[in-house]
């Protein structure tokens, strides 16, 4: 079934300034579930009561290519406690996209946390469809390379389109690995991508 679900960063400055209040905001507002980025300095019980009390699911956390290399452990015990099962990948910056590293990490990683019961997700840009692997975009690489028990998709449909490739055609493609996607609308201004409200773009 359906899911909405709100990514916390859109409302990142609300949240550091108001983190519970906002939270209850969200809630009003129907939506079902939260992903966080940021947990602003709260411990995970502390997190957990917060959603709890208010009936949030939580629908992942984007944690940092880089914690998930050096910090893991302290990364697992975090979202053990807080009950959260989606680990997400969120970006790559481009010292980081050495892509057979890359590769070899999200498979070690996944499968360190798959043992954990947790799931590991990449969230894409455009970046990963417009950088070649071997003759092919290096997001279809890496989930060639990295098998679905250790790795899932996260598809943010603005980033695919950017890149030209309609959402559609890669939920497709991935049907059955594909249980997250991120829906926003885009506009382009002076060849910069923007995102705008639904209707309101592309």
């Amino acid at each position: 079934m359906l899911k909405i679900g709100l990514q916390l960063y859109t409302v990142r400055d609300e949240l550091e300034r108001d983190f519970k209040g906002t939270l209850a905001k969200i809630a009003e507002l129907g939506y079902q579930g939260v992903e966080f980025h940021n947990f602003y300095g709260h411990s995970a019980e502390e997190v957990r009561a917060i959603v709890n009390e208010l009936g949030l699911e939580i629908v992942g956390t984007h944690v940092q290519y880089n914690s998930l290399k050096e910090d893991l452990d302290a990364v697992i015990a975090y979202h053990n406690e807080l009950g959260n099962r989606n680990l997400i990948v969120p970006y790559l910056s481009e010292e980081q996209r050495q892509w057979d590293d890359v590769f070899a990490s999200l498979n070690a990683i996944g499968g360190k946390i798959a043992a954990e019961n947790l799931v590991l997700f990449y969230h894409n840009h455009d970046f990963e469809f417009t950088t070649q692997v071997d003759g092919r975009p290096a997001l279809y690489a890496m989930y060639e390379t990295v098998p679905a028990s250790h790795l899932q998709v996260e598809l943010d449909s603005c980033w695919a389109h950017a890149a030209g490739y309609p959402p559609t055609e890669v939920i497709a493609k991935y049907a059955g690995r594909l249980p997250l996607v991120h829906w926003k609308d885009m506009s382009r201004s002076e060849g910069r991508v923007l995102t705008v409200e639904f209707g309101q773009g592309k």
